[in-house]
Formats: structure tokens, C-alpha cells, sequence
């Protein structure tokens, strides 16, 4: 829905035009009108307007003066003018202040309408699909950078649900070098001549620096992307330039191998080529080998866990996953498969704060049976207390009281309290239910509150501003929101709210003989009577003289 702006400082121009376009609904507009150039300012400083029809000469200011204030104000805001003057020196002005037509008022009301019409299909071909897609296209390679780390941080912690020929297209939308269809090396690396306030000089020059010996240790053998995912931390996937070799290629598996022995071969270059042309102390770990794109999370925090736990304290240190020992590696991969299914309890809060069910339930039992099968008591013990903190929100709240859930604290903080762990853990699922079934009903409630509001707004306000705008400000909605959101709560549009409202008021007082019609016109919010009796008899088809006549001889 478009917003239309009639101007005009005659009184029944102002008034026919808004009655010839509430009878156009095709063009779904929301109608503004003001009878001066200053009126329409006031407007135009408070909501956003698409489309403005105005007349050229006017006391005050002129329509060519207002519209170099829409486009200051507005720039995409189309302008019509209309007037009685066929002056050239009008018409030359506005066409350089770039209005978008300019009608004489002796044109027939199609004409006015064709012109509206036209003004709505340029703003609807403003957001073409092609139009917008193209657009974004050039935002994003302006924003490259941080889309590239914003994405290697989903995949790298396991957010990132793209994988085959999503994950191609991710690729190729952001220009990374790598293929989809293969697997990846890793590569870590940690700056180790750090300040104690994490900074160092001249940071941005070392880590392109850094990233530059890397591409010459490894280019052009290998394919890589690297990122300085947090301040003086890289990561670098790698991949041999293998572009049409199939897996089952001999070759193929050749690539992989002495791609693997030329990183691990590289470190130690690319840490004094860092120490001697940057001055740059770096500590740098590479994967053993490669991993597909669904398991970066488990490698990436592996070779994590070794560079910042296991070698944290020692500085310019140079480590490949492959000096682990099996049982070293076996007791790495157990920690780190915990860890990453701890880590998404923070998940679980996500999907209990914004009521989404399904998800939640699936990783809640999916994480339950992780810990059951594991049969450590102590992990059932760190579970159960990390889970537990999710729901302390919805306690002594009046989301809890006004929902009748109730929360045990005993039961939700001591794990003790329950006969069994199957019996903690159907607890804590019914207390999730409850909470999502509360979710619910005080959604229900705030949107037949919000219906509420609207309504008794436009009963209390019937000869005031019922403008989208306004409603809008009462109820603290986007105006544009608020009107599909009072729809689907109620099934009739606002605009039809009101006029019902109006119509049912007029129907009300004109059963009371005392009242006069241009009493109950001025009560109702219409300019004029005429006005009112147009739009009474455009519903009832009959005037309101006519309606009351009728009315009162079935009384007698």
C-alpha cells in the first residue's frame, strides 16, 4: 500500500479527489490530504509519503517551493502537479525540480487517475526483483570482508547448515576459491608478540602482512582462504588446485598428500619469513588431513584445543595434529565432541526464548542421549545445571503469573530431587512445554490487545486523525505492519474497520431527530456535509436525510 498526499487550497478540489480515490481500491492507497503547502509539510515531516498530488499556485507557499522540500525530505517521493495554469515557466521548473507529471484541472478524473496509476507502477518497478537483486550484488562486494568472516565463523562453530549445492553457491556468492565438492585442509595460526591490551602496532599492515607470505609459501599449488577471524587469530582452508580430477583419480589422492606435506613443510618459512620481513612472532598449527565441509567445526576446535590449551603458554611453536598420539587423539576427540554438544545448550535457550518448538525438542533429547550414553555421572551433573539456568527468566516474572506456570526451584535446581535421570530430564521437558504453551497464549492475548486498542482508538477518535500514520503512533507499530497485522488478526482491513465504525455511528445518531446531519458529519471527522452525504449513500445507497426518514416512520 502506497501513501497518496492530495494538496490543494480549495476546499472541494481536496474533497473530490479524495472521494475519486477511496473509490479506486485497485491502486490500494492510504490517502493524506492537506489544504495548504505548510499543512503538507507537517505531514511530510511525520511519515513517509509515495506519492504527492498538489496544485502549483498557493498562498504561502507555492507547490514548486514544496516540492524542492519533498526532495530534499524525500528524494524518492514522485510528485504530480495539478493545476488550472498552463504556464510553460511552471511546467519547465517543476520538470527540472524532476516531477513526475503535471496535469491540467479541466482533464477528465481518468486522466488524473492514469497519471496516480502510473506513478504506482514506477514505484512498484522501483523494487523489481532484477532491480534489487543487482543492487545487493554491489553491496555485497563492497561488504566482502565481513560477510566472508561472518560466514567462516558459522561454519567453523557449526551454525552453518550450507553443504552441497548451497554451499556452492555460498562459495561463489562470496568469490572463495574453493570447492564445494572436495574436502579442505585447516590451518591456525596465533600471534604470540601481543600486548597486554591485545593491540599491537601497526596491526592491519602485519596481518595483510602475514597473509601475503602464506599465498607465496603455498600459491600456486594450493587454493586459499584465510581470515583474521579475531584480533591476531587466523584460519586458512586449504585445497590443492585439483580442478577436474574425480576422487577415484590416483592423482587425486596424490594432490591430497603433498598438499598436506607442503603446509607442514611451509610452517617453519612462513614463521621466519613473519619474524624477518614483519617483525611479526607467530605460533602455527595444520590439520593432518583433509576433512569434509560438515566436520570443520569438530577439526577446527581439535586443532584449537592443541595451539591454545596444550601449547598455550609456549610462543613460535609449530604443531601438525599428526603428532598426536592415538590414545591422545582418541581422548582430544571425546573432549571436543562434549564440548561442542555443551556448547549448543546456548542454542536451547535460543530456540525457549522465541518459541520455537520443534527445534528445541530435537537437539534437547538429541543432547540428553549424548549424556546418557556416555554413563558419566559428572557430565549428567554439568547438563543438567547448564540447562536448568534457560528457564530462571521466567521465574517471578509476570510472564509466569500471568500464565499459571509454576516453577519448582527445588526440582529445577537440585538434580537430586528427582528419582532418576530419565526422570530430570522429562522434568525439564514438560517445564519447556509449559513454557511454549504460555508462549502462546500470551501471544494470543497481546495481539487481541492490540485489536483492542486500535478499535477503541478509532471509536474515541472518529472525528480525528485515523490516519495509518497516526493508529500507527498510538499502538507503536510500523504503520505498514499494522495494517497487515490487523487483517490477519480480524480478517477485514482497517480501512474497512473504519469505515464500518463511522458508518455505524452515522446510522446511531441519525435515529436521533435532535441531531443535525451537519452535526453528525463534523462528529464523524468529514470536511463537509456533502462529503458525508457521498460517502453515506456510496454504502447504504441511500442519504442520510432518506435513511432518517425511513427510520423514524418505521417507529411510527
Amino acid at each position: 500500500m502506497y501513501k497518496l498526499l492530495i494538496i490543494d487550497d480549495e476546499d472541494l478540489i481536496v474533497q473530490g479527489l479524495v472521494y475519486l480515490f477511496e473509490n479506486r481500491p485497485d491502486l490500494e492507497l492510504e490517502i493524506y490530504y492537506a489544504y495548504s503547502a505548510l499543512e503538507a509539510l507537517e505531514w511530510l515531516k511525520r511519515t513517509k509519503i509515495d506519492i504527492v498530488l498538489s496544485d502549483i499556485r498557493m498562498p504561502g507557499m507555492s507547490g514548486i517551493a514544496l516540492q524542492q522540500e519533498i526532495v530534499r525530505l524525500w528524494p524518492h517521493t514522485i510528485v504530480i502537479f495539478l493545476t488550472g495554469h498552463d504556464d510553460f515557466n511552471y511546467i519547465q521548473t517543476a520538470s527540472r525540480n524532476q516531477s513526475f507529471d503535471y496535469i491540467l484541472k479541466t482533464e477528465e478524473d481518468e486522466v488524473i487517475v492514469s497519471a496516480v496509476r502510473r506513478a504506482v507502477d514506477r514505484l512498484d518497478g522501483r523494487f523489481e526483483r532484477e532491480r534489487l537483486l543487482e543492487r545487493a550484488r554491489e553491496q555485497i562486494k563492497l561488504a566482502l570482508p565481513s560477510l566472508r568472516k561472518e560466514w567462516l565463523l558459522e561454519r567453523i562453530t557449526g551454525e552453518a547448515a550450507d553443504n552441497g549445492s548451497e554451499l556452492e553457491l555460498r562459495l561463489k556468492e562470496l568469490d572463495i576459491p574453493l570447492n564445494a565438492a572436495a574436502p579442505i585442509l585447516m590451518m591456525l595460526g596465533r600471534q604470540d608478540d601481543r600486548e597486554p591490551d591485545g593491540r599491537t602496532a601497526d596491526q592491519t599492515l602485519k596481518n595483510f602482512g602475514l597473509q601475503t607470505i602464506v599465498n607465496e609459501a603455498l600459491s600456486p599449488t594450493l587454493n586459499l582462504f584465510s581470515c583474521m577471524y579475531e584480533s591476531g587469530r587466523w584460519i586458512w582452508l586449504i585445497q590443492p588446485n585439483i580442478e577436474g580430477l574425480l576422487p577415484e583419480n590416483e592423482d587425486f589422492e596424490c594432490s591430497w598428500k603433498h598438499a598436506a606435506l607442503l603446509v607442514r613443510e611451509s610452517l617453519a618459512k612462513i614463521q621466519e619469513e613473519c619474524r624477518r620481513q614483519i617483525g611479526l612472532s607467530v605460533s602455527l598449527i595444520a590439520g593432518a588431513s583433509p576433512v569434509a565441509w560438515a566436520d570443520c567445526e569438530h577439526a577446527y576446535s581439535l586443532l584449537k584445543r592443541i595451539l591454545y590449551i596444550d601449547y598455550g603458554q609456549r610462543k613460535e611453536v609449530l604443531l601438525s595434529e599428526s603428532h598426536l598420539s592415538p590414545n591422545e587423539r582418541l581422548e582430544h576427540d571425546k573432549d571436543i565432541s562434549h564440548w561442542l554438544k555443551m556448547n549448543k545448550i546456548q542454542t536451547l535457550q535460543t530456540y525457549l526464548e522465541t518459541s520455537q518448538r520443534e527445534r528445541f525438542f530435537s537437539l534437547f533429547y538429541e543432547l540428553a542421549r549424548h549424556i546418557e550414553e556416555s554413563g558419566l555421572d559428572l557430565m549428567k551433573l554439568q547438563w543438567f545445571y547448564s540447562v536448568a539456568p534457560i528457564f530462571f527468566r521466567f521465574m517471578n516474572t509476570s510472564f509466569e503469573e500471568n500464565n499459571a506456570l509454576r516453577i519448582d526451584v527445588d526440582m529445577l535446581t537440585q538434580l537430586n530431587r528427582h528419582s532418576s535421570w530419565e526422570d530430570a530430564v522429562d522434568y525439564i521437558a514438560r517445564l519447556a512445554e509449559a513454557v511454549f504453551d504460555a508462549q502462546k497464549t500470551d501471544i494470543g492475548e497481546r495481539e487481541l490487545e492490540i485489536v483492542a486498542r486500535i478499535n477503541t482508538y478509532i471509536e474515541d477518535n472518529l472525528a480525528g486523525d485515523l490516519s495509518l500514520t497516526r493508529i500507527g503512533e498510538e499502538v507503536g507499530f510500523n504503520p505498514s505492519y499494522l495494517s497487515r497485522l490487523y487483517k490477519q488478526l480480524t480478517g477485514e482491513g482497517l480501512h474497512d474497520s473504519i469505515t464500518r465504525m463511522r458508518l455505524n455511528k452515522a446510522v446511531e445518531l441519525l435515529t436521533q431527530p435532535s441531531t443535525k446531519i451537519h452535526e453528525i458529519s463534523s462528529a464523524l471527522g468529514f470536511e463537509s456535509p456533502a462529503y458525508f452525504t457521498k460517502f453515506f449513500k456510496r454504502v447504504t445507497n441511500l442519504t442520510p436525510s432518506e435513511y432518517r426518514e425511513k427510520e423514524l416512520s418505521i417507529k411510527d
